[in-house]
């Protein structure tokens, strides 16, 4: 962090140009902040950071990420968080065109794989990528207000929303349910034989009552040629 804010004073009231300088990595202890682009002026399209969290800080349960469609469905609910956290510092830093600008992709009803948030299954790293509006009056640098979008803002942003010890534990307990169980609430397990569950039906009785779900058995239908059943269940 200090090396950034050196850098920021070095540049303060130069050229809107001398932002490029910025372009790089910067360790802030929990976290490591990535200027990945630098626009070319204060009214062009934002410049991009990513925010690169290690495991150790977010501590989300490795559970959570481990399989791909629970991983997919936890990374859609965090997005969701950094997007409702940015939006209270969004342009709170002053200056000319998009100064100040705080943005992240925020998505829509449909839970897919999105490259604005990721969590590597391998070493738990979260990986966050956001737009901001390097500040500026007129076209000379406002190195004061970026200092505060980068050593007050973010760390805030990282603080509520990418940190299990800060966010509902039981809402993204729910959002890898409700992946695991698909977007259809009707679910077949395969069974042996018609009366044995298997461990994925017990997992999903276990991690519906700890979200507060209902589970309903409706039927079961033997299949003639084997001995694999199956049970048709509904996920309230």
């Amino acid at each position: 962090m200090q090396r950034l804010k050196t850098m920021l004073n070095s540049i303060d009231h130069k050229g809107y140009p001398a932002y490029k300088g910025l372009k790089g990595g910067y360790d802030f202890g929990d976290y490591r902040l990535g200027i990945d682009k630098v626009q070319g002026d204060p009214f062009a399209s934002p410049s991009r950071i990513s925010l690169v969290v290690p495991q150790n800080t977010h501590a989300i349960p490795k559970e959570f990420y481990e399989q791909k469609h629970r991983r997919i469905a936890v990374e859609d609910h965090l997005l969701r968080l950094v997007c409702r956290e940015s939006e209270p510092f969004n342009f709170k830093a002053k200056g000319s065109g998009k100064s100040g600008l705080i943005a992240v992709s925020c998505p829509g009803q449909e839970i897919v794989e999105r490259s604005a948030c990721h969590i590597n299954a391998k070493n738990g790293e979260l990986t966050v990528r956001m737009s901001v509006g390097f500040p500026a009056n007129g076209r000379s640098i406002n190195a004061r207000e970026l200092g505060k979008i980068f050593c007050q803002f973010i760390p805030e942003i990282v603080h509520h929303a990418c940190c299990y010890a800060n966010i509902d534990a039981q809402k993204l307990q729910r959002a890898a349910v409700n992946a695991y169980l698909g977007q259809n609430r009707y679910i077949y397990i395969r069974v042996e034989g018609v009366n044995e569950l298997n461990d994925e039906l017990l997992e999903i009785s276990k991690l519906s009552q700890e979200c507060g779900l209902e589970v309903f058995e409706l039927n079961q239908a033997k299949n003639k040629n084997t001995t694999i059943g199956l049970k048709k269940i509904f996920i309230a």
